[in-house]
């Protein structure tokens, strides 16, 4: 983690400013005085009973380990962060899948006859069926007499999602909240829930959107299917070291996944 913290001066999106110390000190292993907040929109959401057992159960070990829960509110998050996440992801999916014409980058065809149908083919069959929905929902949106409404708007709203966890980090030190709401369903099935699906988004994708790192760890196995459960913690910007840190003294409670057949169970 320390050498891929360093900068990159061949990569223009690396930060040159920041030099993470990724070594961990046993003596600073400790959540005393730290601030663990929950976030108020999210506390009405649904969650399926091991997840809210070991959200209960992980409170209580951030309470005996010194730690402090507090409450943040995160307004325009629970209400924008996932129409805005879709509304750039697609318009990103649009252009930077420009690229894949068969010539220069992926998958291509042998035996086209003329140029249009080598297009043709490699978009059609190199893509998968997501693909192509996110590729004609971002050529919608950027599209010029659109582009404003949406994309536009999309990044300032990204600003906004920013801006809204940062003034979070003043009040508390790291956030609390599930992955995602419910267990994984059985191979084969799948989950029509709708407002269950947002969740599981609005959980994660604002990360994503403001720059912050999210850690998630291994809470225990629930019962009934002996599947594992997990929770979140997300920190505020460049504070990767000190989440890590925050992972170690919940595992010292929690433990790790079984590990099996080269695999985790």
């Amino acid at each position: 983690m320390t050498v891929l913290a360093q900068h990159d001066p061949m990569d223009s999106s690396s930060f040159r400013e920041k030099n993470p110390d990724f070594n961990f000190y046993p003596d600073k292993l400790n959540l005393k005085g730290k601030k663990v907040a929950l976030v108020k929109e999210f506390q009405g959401f649904s969650l399926d009973k091991p997840i809210a057992e070991a959200l209960e159960r992980v409170k209580k070990i951030l309470i005996d380990e010194g730690a402090e829960i507090v409450e943040v509110s995160l307004p325009v998050i629970s209400r924008y962060a996932v129409a805005c996440y879709y509304a750039l992801a697609m318009s990103e999916a649009h252009t930077n899948l420009e690229r894949y014409d068969g010539v220069r980058y992926g998958y291509t065809v042998q035996d086209a006859g003329s140029l249009k149908e080598m297009f043709e083919r490699v978009r059609s069959e190199g893509f998968g069926l997501e693909v192509k929905y996110r590729i004609i929902a971002g050529t919608c949106l950027t599209e010029p007499s659109r582009c404003d409404e949406y994309y536009v708007a999309a990044t300032k709203v990204r600003t906004l999602i920013a801006q809204e966890f940062a003034k979070a980090f003043t009040q508390t030190d790291f956030i609390l909240q599930p992955v995602t709401p419910s267990l994984p369903p059985k191979i084969g099935e799948l989950d029509d829930d709708e407002m269950k699906g947002y969740e599981t988004d609005l959980y994660t994708l604002p990360v994503n959107l403001a720059g912050l790192p999210g850690l998630s760890f291994f809470t225990g196995y629930e019962s009934e299917n002996n599947l594992p459960v997990g929770l979140q913690l997300i920190g505020a910007r460049w504070s990767d070291p000190e989440l890590l840190n925050a992972g170690l003294v919940i595992e010292k409670h929690t433990g790790s996944p079984k590990i099996a057949n080269g695999g985790v169970i």
